[in-house]
């Protein structure tokens, strides 16, 4: 096996009390946020990547309750490229909690819609498609429609159309949903980041517990980047600037 000086620092997909143990062994601290309880699944880490995490210094781990996490199933036999296509946007690819972006949803709307990358999709060639699509099926619009790369899960069956409103042809379906899709919808609105992880029957993405660790270099100056950037996850710290500035506007509009 290859091992890497310094080892990676990934604490997604581990409780936080995990967290904090694995953190503590490679000589840094934690600082909680979200849900804090010992038993909340970390689905952020701030920095995300290594090299960015200064010797000694503090990661932010950001938690959820296990409910709050969808798990799908998906079909890499049928679609072998729209599944990888689905975990690279996701961070699948690398990590055991991934993100999705609600693009749109509304109250009775059959199917709900995630960010996709219509440069990635560019040459999503058609794969499996349906011929009823059912509540909880996942799927992907081909490169063959203008709004390739959009992802889509299915909320009431349909003869018609697919869980992202295409019509077969331009459908790549890619799984289906296996926890509590009510879970999923419950007061969700465009624009809510959605955190997933794929069934027990996948081997979730590798998460670092090697001893052996070295410090990596200090992190990069604010705004600089140390590597590739995912597109639509929302870290613990832009999340609190967020607030923030909320905070901030509403105070300046009360004054007013």
């Amino acid at each position: 096996a290859i091992r890497t000086i310094p080892s990676r620092i990934m604490s997604i997909g581990m409780t936080q009390a995990e967290a904090e143990a694995f953190l503590a062994e490679a000589g840094h601290a934690q600082k909680r946020s979200g849900l804090t309880d010992d038993d909340a699944i970390v689905v952020e880490q701030e920095p995300e990547l290594t090299m960015q995490i200064p010797e000694g210094g503090t990661v932010e781990t950001y938690g959820v309750s296990p409910e709050e996490i969808v798990v799908w199933e998906l079909d890499e036999m049928g679609s072998p490229n729209t599944v990888q296509y689905i975990r690279k946007m996701t961070g699948l690819d690398h990590k055991s909690v991934g993100t999705m972006k609600v693009f749109f949803t509304f109250p009775e709307m059959p199917m709900i819609t995630f960010e996709g990358n219509a440069n990635e999709a560019s040459v999503l060639l058609p794969e499996k498609s349906f011929t009823r699509s059912f509540r909880g099926q996942v799927a992907v619009t081909n490169m063959s429609r203008p709004n390739r790369g959009t992802i889509g899960i299915r909320l009431e069956g349909s003869d018609e159309f697919g869980p992202t409103g295409e019509e077969a042809y331009g459908t790549n379906v890619a799984g289906r949903i296996i926890s509590d899709l009510e879970l999923l919808m419950k007061d969700v609105k465009d624009g809510d980041i959605i955190y997933v992880r794929e069934g027990e029957g996948k081997t979730p993405a590798p998460v670092a517990r090697s001893t052996q660790v070295t410090a990596g270099p200090p992190a990069p100056p604010e705004g600089g980047t140390a590597g590739p950037v995912h597109p639509f996850r929302v870290g613990a710290r832009r999340r609190m600037k967020e607030k923030a500035a909320e905070k901030e506007r509403s105070r300046t509009v009360s004054e007013e």
